[in-house]
């Protein structure tokens, strides 16, 4: 496309350097970027998520504390074997792989010239994609799947190709967010939440063993353990989010409550599925060739980055304090004691004075604890903390 080969360059020893000859190579004015042996790679680059998606694009200069606006449009390519994306890189990539079938695939035989056939074609092949760019401006063609910041791409490239029977290569994406670790850790964190506390409002410290076990796997501490919960808060992953309910009154020290909340009618599956991509990306070597391409994006609106979950960030002080209702048998929005037998419709609220308060809470000066909706809990426990 523009009459140009490109000049492949390697990633250097470690993100930080990769970074620096990404913003060398932009600052050039290539059109074409061509990354290669990236092997054995979980991909990660802030600074190549906003080439793809930003323009302008504002680099420093190497060597100088000066930042440069780059107005640019190259065709970004990466290459490498065992090469994948993390998940706030998934959507902006087109991913191809490449599998031989083999141990040795450099010894397959293949007849030479392949490389100067197509040079010798080029304008065939260049005239029968214009002819198709053409016609999908021309014609009302079915919008594909959506992909925030590459809307224009979407409409003047994958429309007219999926009109002719090709498939969504946005499909693609939710694949490879799959192959993330950092996703597939929470997936796995949120499935054992669930199984073992349900939607009840819990402590870090009162986490279940087999939770705290993947949150924590090297036993570094509560400390840890409380931060990294804390860095979870809002996530959304595998059909479920994490929420913080609310301080214990009169008790900072204590820390919060955390609850996992269920966004999807069949979480589970999700979880599942993913757990079994986690296994079969952990376990097996891939031994195709993987490459990674993508154009920059046309836009002028600027991308709304996909958060990194995993990360951990913030704090708390301390542990947290005081007992929970357990879980109920069919983990609805119900948060009842796990050994009472009534039901959550004859209970009535202590803060809003309705039935159908749904979950109970041991509470000072009260034997039988106190009944709330769960929409209630934060509004009483601030009352009472302002009391």
């Amino acid at each position: 496309m523009y009459v140009r080969f490109a000049r492949p360059f390697t990633p250097g020893n470690d993100r930080h350097e990769m970074d620096k000859r990404l913003v060398a190579e932009i600052m050039e004015g290539k059109s074409i970027l061509a990354m290669d042996n990236i092997n054995a790679t979980l991909l990660r680059s802030n600074t190549l998520a906003s080439l793809l998606t930003e323009r302008p694009t504002g680099v420093r200069i190497l060597g100088q504390s000066r930042m440069v606006t780059l107005e640019h449009a190259s065709f970004i390519a990466l290459c490498g074997n065992g090469l994948t994306v993390s998940e706030d890189l998934a959507r902006r990539f087109l991913y191809c792989e490449l599998d031989a079938h083999c141990e040795d695939p450099e010894r397959r035989p293949f007849e030479p010239g392949f490389i100067d056939g197509i040079r010798m074609h080029r304008s065939e092949l260049l005239a029968a994609a214009l002819t198709i760019w053409r016609w999908g401006r021309q014609t009302r063609t079915h919008r594909g799947i959506p992909l925030g910041s590459f809307e224009e791409w979407g409409v003047w490239v994958r429309d007219p190709l999926l009109a002719l029977g090709c498939p969504d290569p946005v499909d693609r994406v939710r694949q490879i967010k799959e192959r993330d670790p950092a996703r597939q850790r929470v997936i796995e964190l949120f499935a054992a939440w669930w199984d073992a506390h349900r939607d009840s409002p819990i402590r870090a410290a009162d986490l279940a063993p087999e939770v705290r076990e993947i949150v924590d796997p090297s036993q570094r501490g509560r400390q840890y353990l409380a931060r990294a919960i804390q860095g979870l808060i809002g996530t959304r992953q595998g059909g479920f989010t994490l929420e913080r309910v609310a301080e214990l009154p009169n008790n900072r020290k204590a820390g919060a409550l955390y609850r996992l909340q269920q966004v999807t009618a069949s979480p589970r599956h999700t979880a599942d599925s993913s757990a079994s991509s986690a296994s079969s990306a952990c376990g097996a070597k891939n031994d195709g060739k993987s490459h990674v391409s993508a154009a920059a994006d046309g836009a002028d609106a600027s991308a709304d980055e996909i958060r990194v979950v995993g990360v951990i960030r913030g704090g708390v002080n301390g542990e947290n304090a005081a007992k929970n209702g357990g879980p109920d048998a069919e983990g609805a929005d119900d948060a009842d004691d796990a050994d009472a037998p009534d039901h959550h419709a004859d209970r009535r609220c202590d803060h809003c004075g309705t039935l159908g308060a749904t979950g109970r809470w041991d509470w000072p000066g009260r034997p039988d604890g106190i009944w709330l909706h769960s929409r209630c809990e934060e509004p009483w426990f601030d009352s009472e903390a302002n009391a």
